[in-house]
């Protein structure tokens, strides 16, 4: 609502109907006519209070009418909030230091639509915020899980001490997480188990599948019946995309080197290489027909095994594409006398070969432990895994990766995402949310109103 500089506007009605706000918030804005309370007598509070003490009359104005609509939008403001004055008082009283003092005349002054005794209501949304973050001492092991020929975790070892995780406070409080019972027999009922736990005093732990983050895609080449493929022996190029570089924002896109006669592992070999060539923010590994694809600390060649790693994008392989130089309907005697097979994009509607790169998504394990105080420091608690383990150490996706100690050379600058002290943090750099008091008005006279 907006009644603003009318100076001829000597009384204003709101009716019977104009009750509720008719919204969850309220933005009201009534200055700059030529309303007048005839007198503005401000009572004694024996403590602050949002809503003043105090009486007006408003004379012929008219403001009466509007009190419960007015109180109504006083107790839900908009950032811009409610802001409703008299344009002038004819007399102006104050009572003094306590509840049955006398009142005094007052001088009424200039009125410059701010908060001041010409205000029925100068409400706003509550603005209060806070600066920095809750930030604690933060140490973190991750740790890959090896996988079975079809892509299962490994089952965990039930010999004591191998695949079992230990947490330390470095004051004598220690626990240990392993096989040993029929209540955890799998990577995830690890991690369940210790995400959580409370035993060791001083800690906060949390266990995730949120770290050594892998992508594996698989190039699928074959013929028509299914048979394994072979490209021309006649060179060219493959046209791929790799979606987004997170690091430029520009497409991540290219052609491979030349290929000459080549099954589904020299295509995957020939995309890791280019891949490797158009982006910085990923590395890629070929071994035979699987690209193993793993994100890189921005700005660094280093492995990002952190949760904060680059979101992994899809690898389309663009047969069609005039970019692509490459045939792929074969060698086979019968298919190279096809003028099908002289272009890719004919090959493909006859159905001379099927070329595919799906993908999967792998994630190995993190354990982080947090110091609950910010006074004293905790410079020896830790996360240790078996030195036997099985299920994490080294990985069959071929990188031959073991758990590590999160770094900051493994995750992204705290400088540059400060959710990277989640995760790693030194006992200097313990911080704790500084609250920032709200600015917003908060003067409410709407019970200062006569009655309608």
């Amino acid at each position: 609502m907006s009644i603003q500089s009318n100076p001829d506007l000597i009384t204003i009605t709101a009716g019977s109907t104009l009750v509720a706000i008719g919204g969850t918030t309220a933005t009201v804005a009534i200055d700059n006519n030529d309303l007048t309370a005839v007198k503005a007598t401000d009572n004694f509070q024996a403590t602050a209070a949002t809503v003043d003490a105090g009486v007006y009359d408003d004379g012929t104005s008219g403001m009466k009418t509007f009190k419960t609509y007015l109180a109504a939008a006083a107790a839900a403001p908009s950032a811009a909030g409610v802001k409703v004055f008299f344009d002038s008082i004819s007399s102006y009283s104050v009572q003094g230091n306590s509840a049955t003092a006398t009142y005094t005349d007052t001088a009424v002054p200039t009125n410059t639509y701010v908060d001041s005794i010409f205000a029925v209501a100068f409400v706003e949304k509550n603005n209060a915020t806070s600066t920095g973050r809750s930030t604690l001492q933060a140490a973190t092991l991750v740790l890959p899980v090896k996988r079975d020929a079809n892509g299962n975790d490994t089952a965990l070892l039930t010999t004591a001490g191998q695949d079992a995780i230990t947490i330390v406070n470095g004051n004598g409080g220690t626990k240990t997480f392993e096989s040993l019972t029929g209540a955890v027999l799998t990577v995830d009922q690890l991690v369940a188990a210790i995400n959580g736990d409370t035993t060791v005093a001083g800690l906060t732990v949390e266990a995730d599948r949120d770290a050594f983050h892998e992508q594996l895609v698989t190039i699928t080449y074959v013929t028509s019946d299914g048979t394994a493929a072979t490209t021309s022996s006649t060179a060219g190029k493959l046209y791929y995309t790799y979606g987004t570089d997170p690091e430029t924002g520009l497409p991540i896109a290219g052609q491979t080197a030349d290929i000459t006669s080549q099954a589904a592992s020299g295509i995957a070999s020939a995309i890791a290489t280019a891949l490797n060539g158009d982006t910085g923010a990923y590395v890629a590994t070929a071994t035979g027909a699987t690209i193993l694809i793993t994100a890189q600390v921005s700005g660094s060649t280093a492995i990002d095994r952190s949760p904060l790693a680059h979101a992994f994008n899809t690898l389309s392989i663009h047969a069609g594409s005039p970019s692509t130089t490459l045939l792929l309907a074969g060698n086979d005697t019968d298919v190279k006398a096809s003028t099908y097979a002289a272009s890719n994009t004919t090959a493909i509607a006859s159905n001379y070969f099927y070329l595919t790169s799906p993908h999967v998504l792998k994630s190995g394990v993190r354990v982080t432990v947090k110091n609950n105080s910010k006074t004293v420091s905790l410079p020896s608690m830790a996360v240790t895994v078996g030195t036997g383990s099985d299920a994490f150490e080294g990985n069959s996706s071929g990188v031959g990766a073991v758990a590590e100690n999160l770094t900051t050379a493994m995750i992204i600058s705290s400088a540059t995402n400060s959710s990277t002290l989640d995760y790693v943090a030194t006992f200097s750099q313990v911080e704790s949310v500084v609250p920032v008091a709200s600015t917003a008005g908060t003067t409410n006279r709407t019970g200062w109103l006569p009655a309608s």
